[in-house]
């Protein structure tokens, strides 16, 4: 992937999870990043962008308000996230087992494989959903579709 790529909002929103909404209030309210703008006003992100917005986006999940660290950078919101960059997520609603995935952005994307595997064999379904959501989000859409040939070990 080209590092000069730009994303509009839509696709921004897509590979986030955020609203454009919270988009445009974290560019507005809290300068949280910059996007740049064509000759109609319309933002374009950057790869920069998409991986900044995601971070900001895991630490407000954790439990972080986005006033305290909108003006941090990328590499104090990845300290922030304690570093191991792995969540642990539920697995279904009846059980206190937790499946751990890594969030890393791995280009292989062999960090959701082995998660993606136990949370199947137990045939939990939120679980799922979870893993592929966040590997969709940290890989891309592409990134995800290309490591799909690793998941049919």
């Amino acid at each position: 992937m080209s590092s000069d790529r730009k994303y509009s909002m839509k696709v921004a929103c897509r590979k986030t999870g955020l609203s454009a909404h919270a988009i445009r209030a974290w560019e507005r309210r809290y300068e949280a990043i910059t996007p740049e703008r064509d000759s109609n006003n319309r933002r374009y992100f950057s790869e920069a962008d998409i991986t900044r917005l995601n971070l900001l986006r895991r630490a407000t999940d954790a439990g972080f308000q986005i006033g305290q660290i909108a003006g941090y950078d990328d590499e104090q919101l990845r300290d922030l996230l304690g570093g191991s960059n792995v969540v642990e997520l539920p697995v279904g609603k009846s059980t206190d087992k937790s499946v751990e995935i890594s969030l890393a952005t791995e280009e292989s994307g062999e960090n959701y494989v082995e998660s993606f595997m136990s949370a199947l064999s137990q045939l939990d379904t939120t679980a799922l959903d979870s893993i592929l959501y966040r590997a969709e989000t940290d890989l891309g859409i592409n990134g995800l579709l290309e490591s799909v040939p690793l998941w049919r070990r």
